[in-house]
């Protein structure tokens, strides 16, 4: 179940994040995930983060492995007085932005580009919501259970 990317897709997500590059050589997208996002009568978030997006296709996870690369996460962790774990970040520094779980009802078909374009924006919104207010947005899902995909 590995996470497969297509010319297309990464057509699409390079012309819909202008932000970020392709390394046809390493299968990873680098660089700014720009967006604006609401959330029912939150505030809209205009933002953007510093990523990587290793996309392996010989790998058993059906997500590429997102990494945030500027340090921001780790530094809202501090100020926050928060372990990074509850901000969805995995034990090897990968994003959480989704349950295994939980990965069919996000995928249905599997994985999409344009699904995984949303769910990341949702992922991020979640964080700068939590980062401005100091608060969550909504109630954020479990983890840390052996979850499978």
């Amino acid at each position: 179940m590995a996470c497969i990317i297509s010319s297309s897709d990464i057509k699409w997500i390079l012309e819909k994040q202008p932000g970020l590059h392709f390394s046809n050589t390493h299968n990873v997208f680098y660089g700014t995930f720009s967006f604006s996002a609401k959330y029912k009568d939150q505030e809209t978030i205009n933002d953007h983060y510093h990523l990587e997006i290793r996309c392996n296709e010989h790998s058993d996870t059906p997500l590429p492995a997102i990494y945030e690369t500027s340090g921001r996460i780790s530094r809202m962790s501090r100020i926050l007085g928060i372990d990074t774990a509850d901000l969805h970040v995995n034990y090897d520094n990968t994003l959480c932005i989704v349950r295994p779980d939980k990965f069919r009802l996000w995928y249905p078909k599997g994985f999409d580009i344009k699904i995984f374009e949303q769910n990341l924006t949702t992922h991020l919104y979640w964080l700068s919501y939590r980062e401005r207010f100091g608060k969550e947005p909504w109630p954020g899902e479990e983890h840390g259970g052996n979850f499978r995909y």
